[in-house]
């Protein structure tokens, strides 16, 4: 997996003053990246009729922000029912207890409006990561900028002040971590350990990270056929081990997981809730996902060819869960658009392109 690192250079501008010459200057100066944070930012404050109130526009924000209120109150997460009538007192997991003491400690501080701030840099810097990441890998500019575009609108679909924010984030950091590694095997990949006990508690998931390391493990078993190096696949073996029992560290045990895999498997959920549906390609985030939906089927045959199993085997498993939950298709987006950048460059003639 050789290739060539290219940074993104920072944008043009007026002659500096000497002052900001050397070392202080590149600190000073905000990069590319850097300007994309502030943008998707304006972006998301400014956009459609409603601006900031755009994230507000799921319910389930105000459940959270009571449950973390119960929480701080009581110094417990609940286990049984909070809010139904006809199952009071039933068995209940508050599986995102930790955003939900979160939103609760920001709206005590600043209102709906630091649920809106928290969510919106949260956002930000999801968009922020998978640019550095497609740089890191050697793409150009130009491939770097219009794929990122195209993520962020096939994630605004999910861009909203609710916990999977910080999966999008777990995801497009988790990937970033696992790519370095099999570049150069590094001790900084078993920081997804600790991440892996934080994200439990933020969000559900946290399941795809278990998903994206188990398929290391199979991918990385399929090269080392043509390589015969298996240290990797018990590297990693021992990672995703060492990541799934992490999950564990949670008020709930083990239950949390079962109760997770019963939540996505039940019937009435995916008659009733569209985002648990198959996508309905009408809207232009719908489009700008399709986009990606292809483009990373098609990058599968030269990383197939280049005997790169692994990241065929993300693409293929995230498309085909985008395919039957939308909910999936932010994910797909962050694990597939990295992978497709730096393809299109590689493979340009491929494609047809002269970049």
């Amino acid at each position: 997996m050789a290739s060539t690192t290219r940074t993104l250079p920072h944008p043009p501008s007026a002659a500096a003053p000497a002052a900001l010459d050397g070392a202080a200057g590149r600190w000073l100066l905000p990069s590319f990246s850097d300007c994309l944070f502030l943008a998707v930012l304006i972006w998301i404050y400014s956009s459609g009729s409603g601006g900031w109130k755009g994230l507000l526009a799921d319910g389930d924000s105000g459940w959270h922000i009571r449950t973390g209120e119960y929480i701080l109150a009581n110094r417990a997460v609940p286990h049984q029912d909070l809010y139904s009538f006809s199952k009071a007192g039933a068995p209940w997991y508050a599986w995102e207890w930790l955003t939900d003491v979160i939103y609760a400690a920001l709206h005590q501080a600043a209102g709906l409006k630091g649920l809106v701030l928290l969510s919106a840099v949260v956002i930000a810097l999801f968009a922020w990561t998978l640019l550095r990441q497609m740089a890191w890998r050697g793409s150009s500019t130009f491939v770097v900028l219009g794929v990122t575009l195209l993520c962020v609108g096939a994630s605004s679909i999910h861009f909203l002040a609710r916990p999977h924010v910080f999966t999008l984030l777990g995801v497009a950091v988790s990937t970033w971590l696992i790519e370095a590694d099999r570049r150069q095997p590094r001790t900084t990949v078993w920081l997804l350990v600790p991440l892996t006990v934080v994200w439990t508690n933020l969000h559900g998931g946290f399941l795809a990270l278990i998903a994206l390391l188990g398929l290391l493990v199979v991918g990385t078993a399929i090269e080392a056929l043509w390589t015969w190096q298996w240290k990797p696949v018990l590297r990693y073996l021992g990672l995703g081990t060492a990541c799934a029992a992490a999950s564990l560290v949670n008020p709930y045990g083990w239950q949390l997981h079962v109760h997770v895999a019963a939540y996505l498997r039940n019937d009435w959920i995916k008659d009733a809730i569209q985002e648990f549906q198959s996508p309905i390609f009408r809207s232009e985030s719908m489009l700008q996902f399709e986009i990606l939906l292809f483009l990373g089927l098609a990058v599968t045959f030269p990383l197939l060819s280049r005997r790169q199993v692994t990241p065929a085997l993300w693409i293929l498993f995230w498309a085909h869960s985008a395919l039957t939950s939308v909910r999936h298709a932010p994910v797909y987006v962050a694990v597939a658009a990295p992978l497709i950048a730096s393809m299109v460059v590689r493979h340009r003639s491929d494609f047809g392109l002269h970049l």
